[in-house]
């Protein structure tokens, strides 16, 4: 963490439990006597329960939790910070998001942070297609349980009628968009009833529903890429397997 300024406030995207961001508050406690972290999630309990968990092992940590999409999130962090931020945007999660809208949320955060700001983004890299599709199809079945348990949350939350038993979990490789995509697929025709929207909807035998893609990058197109964007690479952590990168990156000066 050498070469940040001081003080400065950590804000992680998408935080869930903070496990990683224990290295970088350790860190930068051994640098500094105090520290603010400013985690963003959707989930509430999430922020509560890790929140308590970092206060109790950093004394010297103040938290201040939002609970608020990304894009709101940052709203209103941006429109009260006074200190120098470090940003992390951690485990992957902007392969959630297409290239265009990937492309547009890094493009806004550039132009919302000033020059001694900071980014900290994890990236998964592109992978030989065996790999990624034994990853998002594992033998024991976890993906598979994570993906059906979408209409098991349909049935609960929307009154549908879902039976998990006619949809199978599938997992193929896009070569052309660099991702994984995660379908259920029906195994007969049926029709499905959601009750709360008084809709019914008829599925072909074979006919998948998209439930997600995870999007992998390039390693050696990330700079170009990055640039178009607002930012430039300073430093880039590389996993020995060249599964994963971490990417310290600076907002480029306004053109």
């Amino acid at each position: 963490m050498a070469g940040l300024p001081r003080p400065l406030t950590l804000l992680e995207l998408g935080s869930g439990a903070g496990q990683k961001t224990r290295y970088f508050i350790e860190a930068l406690l051994r640098q500094s006597p105090a520290l603010r972290y400013v985690p963003i999630d959707v989930s509430e309990s999430a922020l509560k329960e890790s929140g308590q968990a970092l206060l109790a092992d950093f004394p010297r940590l103040e938290v201040q939790a939002l609970a608020a999409t990304y894009e709101d999130g940052l709203a209103e962090f941006w429109s009260t910070r006074c200190e120098p931020a470090l940003l992390l945007w951690l485990g992957s999660n902007l392969g959630n998001l297409d290239s265009a809208a990937a492309g547009q949320s890094l493009r806004a955060m550039a132009m919302r942070t000033r020059m001694e700001d900071r980014l900290v983004l994890g990236l998964d890299l592109v992978k030989p297609p065996v790999v990624l599709e034994r990853a998002y199809d594992d033998a024991q079945g976890l993906t598979a349980a994570f993906n059906l348990n979408l209409l098991t949350r349909i049935n609960r939350e929307l009154d549908a009628d879902f039976d998990l038993a006619s949809f199978v979990h599938v997992a193929r490789w896009v070569p052309e968009l660099n991702r994984i995509e995660m379908h259920l697929r029906s195994r007969i025709d049926q029709v499905v009833t959601i009750r709360s929207l008084q809709e019914r909807f008829s599925f072909r035998a074979g006919e998948t529903i998209h439930t997600e893609s995870s999007h992998k990058y390039d390693l050696k197109a990330l700079a170009p890429w990055l640039s178009s964007v607002g930012w430039s690479i300073e430093k880039k952590f590389v996993d020995p397997f060249r599964g994963f990168v971490e990417l310290l990156l600076a907002p480029l000066p306004p053109s």
